[in-house]
């Protein structure tokens, strides 16, 4: 029996009616010219009801006077734009609003233009994310009050010991405690770590204002540079004056000031951990072709090509870190890595073995005089 290609008319309109959403088409005067069974779940309107309709009476009252120049937006101006999937609000036929995720599609028909609007209900899904988000954030807090809340106990306590004479805290103990007061401050940062790549995952943890990065640099610097010492290195900045390259005072960004200190902290700590005695960390801030770009270079041990796509990812530690028993828990730099996505930065690592590396982060940024 010889194959037979299926009719291409009755192959679309069964994809048509099979689609798991509502599809309506939609003319150029904005009226519905075709409806799909789905739409008598989604909306409550019986498919054949809808035709000859305006398009808005699927859209809540409150929205509709504006709604035919949002249509018109799409389909006029020599063309339709694709607009890919978009989260709107819409309405049942008994009145009742819901949130649609609507996908729109520019089609011809017979020299026709139309518009085809695939709908899809969303209510459960985001009640359910809802949910999710209201117990993630419910864990949060009790990992934050169950762990910090001890940790820092003990951390204080073990200091109060210490601050005791000799008398009181003889050498055997003092050098235990001292353990102690490490390891507890060890578990204290990690756990900050872990509550820290959580609340990056959701950006409405981050501020938005204008942030001198001057100001982060000679921050960050100053406090990084009491370990820099007692490691034996040289800690410099090229902003050390709080001027910036091109003579101007401020070198401005917009975010989170907090976040983008922890930034700069994170890649001094790693600089200053991988650089032996001896060698130097550079800080340096400048424009760079419409960003600003900071950066932090030592003259540290370096990496191989192949490790540098991986240093960023959750828990990762090079196998040079492993070797030599380097503190941290591969979180550092994914917190970074979090901070400047939220900040719609990128970032770039260049590291040769034995060399040393610069890691530079580049930020959507204007440089600006300050007043």
């Amino acid at each position: 029996m010889e194959d037979r290609p299926p009719d291409e008319s009755a192959l679309m309109r069964g994809v048509f009616e099979a689609s798991p959403d509502a599809i309506v088409v939609i003319d150029a005067d904005g009226r519905i010219v075709r409806a799909n069974a789905q739409c008598s779940a989604v909306f409550g309107h019986d498919p054949d009801d809808l035709l000859g309709e305006p398009v808005e009476i699927l859209v809540p009252p409150r929205l509709r006077e504006a709604h035919p120049a949002r249509r018109g937006a799409f389909t006029g101006g020599g063309g339709a734009r694709a607009m890919g999937l978009l989260q709107l609000a819409a309405v049942r036929a008994d009145g009742t609003e819901f949130p649609a995720e609507i996908s729109l599609a520019a089609v011809s028909h017979d020299g026709e233009p139309l518009t085809c609007a695939t709908v899809r209900d969303v209510t459960a899904r985001l009640a359910l994310q809802q949910e999710s988000d209201r117990v993630r954030e419910e864990l949060l807090a009790t990992v934050s009050h169950e762990l910090r809340t001890p940790l820092t106990s003990i951390i204080g306590y073990t200091e109060l010991l210490l601050d005791l004479g000799e008398s009181q805290v003889g050498p055997a103990a003092r050098r235990m405690l001292a353990i102690v007061e490490r390891n507890a401050n060890r578990e204290l940062r990690l756990v900050n770590d872990l509550l820290d790549l959580a609340f990056l995952d959701d950006r409405e943890h981050m501020d938005a204002e204008p942030v001198d990065l001057v100001e982060v640099v000679r921050a960050a610097v100053d406090g990084a540079r009491v370990g820099a010492r007692g490691r034996g290195l040289e800690l410099s900045s090229t902003l050390a004056a709080g001027v910036a390259p091109d003579g101007a005072r401020a070198l401005l960004v917009t975010g989170d000031e907090q976040r983008l200190g922890q930034v700069l902290d994170n890649l001094l700590s790693n600089a200053v951990k991988f650089t032996a005695p001896g060698g130097r960390v550079l800080v340096d801030c400048a424009p760079r072709e419409g960003d600003l770009a900071l950066s932090v270079s030592d003259t540290g041990t370096g990496m191989e090509a192949v490790e540098v796509p991986r240093i960023f990812d959750r828990l990762y530690r090079s196998p040079r870190a492993v070797r030599d028993q380097v503190p941290g828990a591969g979180l550092g730099l994914s917190i970074v890595d979090s901070i400047v996505r939220a900040h719609g930065g990128r970032i770039e690592v260049d590291s040769e073995p034995g060399v040393g590396t610069t890691v530079s982060v580049l930020l959507p940024a204007r440089v600006e005089p300050v007043a």
